[in-house]
């Protein structure tokens, strides 16, 4: 069976939700980002500024950074600004402080644009295993044994090379509304073996209906928050 203790973070991804448009600028957001010492910048290579017109949706980045190791990205346009950190190889470990430096990023800008709030908050995080059958351990671990009875020619699941479980919940944790998303499903890993891999992303997002007014404190707890329940979540699906 697979263990909790057996996944790798692959990517995770911090973002903020702007909802008045008319505030970005990308002169703050540099300003912000290369200026800190609290963290100290983690961008040291391509620095792009797309001067796009109103008429583009406002998702549509302005703003992109990253690292030379291209490790660490950051996309800001009016209605996000997110920071990330990418794993190079699946046996790549993530550092430590990780999610920490990409919330106090986030952080830091609303510190400097006292005009400018966020709305909603959300942490992306997924994670990989390598393991033989990927999709045989996934069905063994959340299916009954009738389904997947590779004797029975009435069972949907016997063979299967591929299969994914979808799961949402709405709860309160800390003060924080919550929409948790998991999608747990088989994968390839995009290196030369191609090896065979069980994904595990999460999607934690502040709900839509929540009132809370985000400080920049509140920005830190919760992502702080979602760091710890996000590890209790992926225990609850594959146990030590």
């Amino acid at each position: 069976m697979i263990r909790a203790s057996e996944f790798r973070v692959a990517n995770a991804h911090a973002v903020a939700f702007t909802p008045l448009h008319s505030q970005f600028a990308p002169a703050p957001i540099l300003a912000s980002v290369m200026g800190s010492n609290d963290p100290p910048t983690v961008f040291d290579g391509e620095i792009s500024v797309f001067p796009l017109p109103p008429e583009i949706p406002p998702e549509i980045p302005r703003v992109l950074l990253a690292s030379k190791d291209k490790q660490w990205t950051l996309a800001a346009s009016p209605a996000r600004i997110g920071v990330s950190w990418n794993a190079q190889s699946i046996a790549q470990e993530i550092p430590n402080n990780a999610i920490e430096t990409c919330a106090r990023i986030l952080s830091n800008y609303f510190v400097s644009r006292s005009d400018v709030q966020a709305n909603r908050l959300g942490f992306v995080i997924s994670r990989a295993a390598p393991v033989a059958e990927p999709a045989q351990q996934l069905i063994h671990r959340f299916c009954n044994q009738h389904v997947a009875d590779p004797g029975s020619a009435t069972a949907p699941l016997r063979h299967s090379i591929g299969f994914e479980l979808h799961n949402l919940k709405k709860f309160v944790v800390d003060g924080f509304t919550i929409n948790s998303w998991v999608r747990c499903k088989t994968a390839q890993y995009k290196d030369d073996k191609k090896t065979p891999t069980v994904v595990f992303e999460q999607d934690l997002n502040i709900a839509d209906d929540s009132e809370m007014i985000l400080t920049p404190q509140l920005i830190l707890r919760f992502f702080e928050v979602v760091e710890i329940e996000a590890k209790k979540i992926l225990a609850l699906y594959f146990p030590e």
